[in-house]
């Protein structure tokens, strides 16, 4: 070899000159200040346990006596002793065991504290024993439990929500499905990963266009129909990082709810209109009826003086007893109209619809005729509605006759009462609630659509003419309105018709006791009568002079007013019409009041919009009378107003 070839380097080992008790004290060092528990043992008894798992286990770092000689399932969780231990006895055997797991340790205060220990065999003190080295995994199984929850939470938030997600390779193979969408009753969710969308969905032609055009490349939005249910859906191609469809994806939300209430609100919107002409109606007919009211009450109050002075004179009592009743025909006929224009007075209280049935059931046969069969049915333990008497009655009767007109050649008529739950539903015509439900059904020729429409308005008729006011249906729908109720109606040509009239359900009410009165009361007192209409004011104030009052008369509010603001003492009732140019009769009460609480007041007028609330009932201490009215009737109302007056203040 040459002299300038170098020499490859050498590696000397130095032997290590310590003694034992030194090595033994350096592992030691080692272990002390390892951030791992050890844990050496032999025979099941603890030998060695280094500082970082008495830290763990929460006992001191100098609490070694705790562990030296302690049994080792003193610190192991009572459910992993057998595994542990049995683990231990096939390790000392030479078995192949695992060499890491996961046991249960329990902490000083009794807590359990999860670990991962990784065991191996050793010698110590020329016997095997077991060296385990000890890792708190408390903090990852907390973040472990933390995602599997947040997993938990997603999947159930698909799972219940109207939504669906799904994933296909570009051979159109289910890769992902998680949530509600497609599937039909005979199929379910589970076991869809795998199935070729194509073969799973070939009853639905419009998804599955859209994924042909996704695996073309466009991203897609539709509504698929499925399984009575309606799916706004949305897929879109998946692209890798070269640009290659790889798959898609799809996105679908249940809409049934949406397209529901878009189905309601058109309808709800057609049923506003409809409301809104009949409402325009209402107030016109309202107005024809004030002003027909006006003339009836001169006409029939008139006539009613004139008779009683007629003496015997039996020829012209029979005139005036025709003008009588003519005038009382033409007053029901503005009733009707009232009624129709819910501008009618009304006293609702609680009563029991099938009561009303079965003692109408007993009268309605002879209004109907012998050619036609009334069968009246009521369901067990009907609720009551609150709603005038009166009212129910015209309701019933205008309903029933309708029916009987729809036979000319007879037939059958139902009448049926029982309570209806409404539940609440987007496409329900009328508010959740309790109702009762009156039915009426005819075997007639029922109507077409375009007569359905206009059934419901005054003077409306399919009748010939001379025989229908065309009053009868639009008198059931004001009262049914007024009531806070809806009426419904089926009819086809060749099926019959079928009438639904709901109210709402009201607790049942003690019935109020009625008490006589004096049919024609007089009276001394003063009254300051205001009425613009001149005719009417005149009549009434010869009304007033009949029954003994002292009258003072104006045409107007504002004369009325002065003349008792100068003698605020001497006024003891108002009788004032309600509508009148410049001030109306409700202003000119409170003026009055204000002035003189002891006042009494009793409205007169055509309708009562302005003096009932808007629940369409008079308030308490309001006094009405509707005109045209009646010598008596004016008599027992005055009587009425001032008593109440007089005993409201009775105690000052």
């Amino acid at each position: 070899m040459s002299q300038t070839e170098s020499k490859p380097p050498s590696l000397t080992v130095s032997p290590d000159r310590r003694t034992p008790s030194e090595l033994a004290a350096m592992y030691r060092a080692l272990a002390e200040h390892s951030g791992t528990g050890i844990l050496l043992f032999q025979d099941e008894k603890v030998i060695y346990a280094n500082s970082a798992l008495r830290v763990m286990l929460g006992y001191g770092v100098l609490d070694t006596r705790r562990f030296t000689g302690a049994s080792i399932f003193d610190f192991v969780h009572a459910e992993d002793r057998d595994r542990i231990s049995g683990s231990y006895r096939r390790r000392l055997q030479g078995k192949k065991v695992e060499s890491s797991y996961e046991a249960r340790l329990l902490r000083s205060d009794g807590t359990i504290l999860p670990v991962e220990i990784t065991a191996s065999l050793t010698m110590y003190d020329a016997h095997p024993a077991i060296m385990a080295n000890i890792v708190d995994v408390s903090q990852r199984k907390r973040m472990e439990r933390k995602l599997q929850e947040s997993e938990q939470r997603l999947r159930a938030i698909v799972n219940n929500a109207p939504v669906l997600l799904l994933s296909t390779d570009s051979d159109g193979v289910i890769l992902f499905y998680e949530g509600r969408g497609f599937e039909t009753a005979d199929q379910s969710p589970a076991g869809v990963v795998g199935e070729v969308v194509f073969d799973r969905y070939r009853d639905l032609p419009e998804l599955l266009t859209l994924f042909r055009k996704a695996l073309g490349g466009a991203a897609v939005t539709a509504r698929v129909q499925s399984n009575n249910a309606w799916f706004g859906t949305r897929v879109s191609p998946v692209r890798d990082e070269q640009g290659k469809i790889v798959g898609t994806v799809a996105v679908a939300v249940d809409v049934t709810a949406l397209m529901l209430a878009e189905q309601a609100k058109d309808e709800a919107v057609d049923r506003l209109r409809q409301g809104e002409k009949m409402e325009s109606i209402g107030r016109l007919a309202g107005g024809i009826a004030h002003d027909f009211n006006n003339l009836l009450t001169v006409i029939s109050g008139n006539a009613l003086l004139a008779r009683g002075e007629l003496g015997d004179r039996p020829e012209l009592r029979r005139q005036i007893d025709e003008i009588v009743d003519a005038a009382e025909s033409a007053a029901d006929l503005a009733r009707q109209l009232l009624t129709f224009s819910r501008k009618q007075e009304s006293s609702p209280r609680a009563i029991r619809l099938g009561d009303s049935m079965v003692e109408m059931g007993r009268l309605l046969p002879r209004l109907l005729g012998e050619d036609i069969a009334l069968e009246v049915r009521c369901g067990e333990e009907l609720g009551s509605i609150a709603l005038d008497p009166g009212q129910l009655e015209q309701v019933i009767v205008n309903l029933a006759v309708n029916a009987r007109d729809a036979m000319p050649d007879g037939g059958r008529v139902l009448m049926e009462a029982s309570n209806v739950e409404q539940r609440p539903s987007a496409s329900a015509a009328r508010p959740a609630g309790e109702y009762v439900q009156l039915l009426v059904h005819d075997e007639g020729a029922g109507m077409a659509p375009e007569v359905l429409e206009h059934i419901f308005e005054p003077f409306f008729t399919t009748k010939p003419e001379g025989k229908g006011t065309g009053l009868g249906l639009a008198t059931v729908y004001g009262i049914v309105k007024q009531n806070g109720g809806t009426i419904e109606v089926e009819s086809a040509p060749g099926a019959g018709t079928t009438f639904r009239v709901l109210f709402p359900r009201v607790a049942a009410a003690p019935e109020p006791e009625v008490v006589g009165e004096d049919p024609a009361p007089c009276g001394t007192e003063t009254v300051l009568l205001v009425e613009d209409n001149d005719v009417v004011r005149n009549l009434t104030e010869l009304q007033l002079h009949r029954l003994g009052y002292k009258v003072f008369s104006y045409a107007n509010g504002n004369d009325a007013l002065a003349m008792a603001s100068e003698s605020p003492n001497e006024i003891h009732l108002l009788l004032t019409d309600v509508i009148m140019p410049g001030m109306n009769g409700r202003t000119l009460a409170d003026s009055m009041q204000a002035v003189s609480p002891r006042v009494a007041v009793v409205y007169m007028s055509g309708y009562t919009t302005e003096v009932i609330n808007r629940h369409g009932v008079l308030e308490e201490g309001i006094f009405f009378i509707p005109k045209p009215f009646t010598l008596p009737q004016l008599a027992r109302k005055l009587r009425e107003a001032l008593d109440y007056v007089a005993k409201m203040f009775s105690g000052y």
